[in-house]
């Protein structure tokens, strides 16, 4: 949230986001711990498919961690490179 308030815009503002979800449950965690949504509506964003790529605050547009295998010291350095591409 910090670096949020230093760059002068709030999570609605992000087009795409990369989580990082070096486990299953990650992802979901770090939704609400980030500012795009409150504690426990992870769920119901899930739900609607607005994390899916057309959705309307895609997450993890590549697969994330799990789909792609985390390389370690390079891991923000693949996040980058998917954000660029979308």
């Amino acid at each position: 949230r910090a670096a949020f308030e230093k760059a002068g815009i709030a999570p609605s503002d992000v087009d795409v986001i990369q989580l990082q979800d070096t486990d299953a449950g990650a992802e979901i965690i770090h939704m609400a711990e980030a500012g795009f949504c409150a504690d426990g509506d992870q769920f119901l964003l899930i739900a609607d498919g607005a994390t899916e790529i057309g959705g309307t605050m895609p997450i993890n547009t590549d697969g994330g961690l799990l789909a792609n295998g985390e390389p370690i010291g390079a891991s923000g350095l693949r996040q980058i490179h998917e954000i660029v591409r979308q």
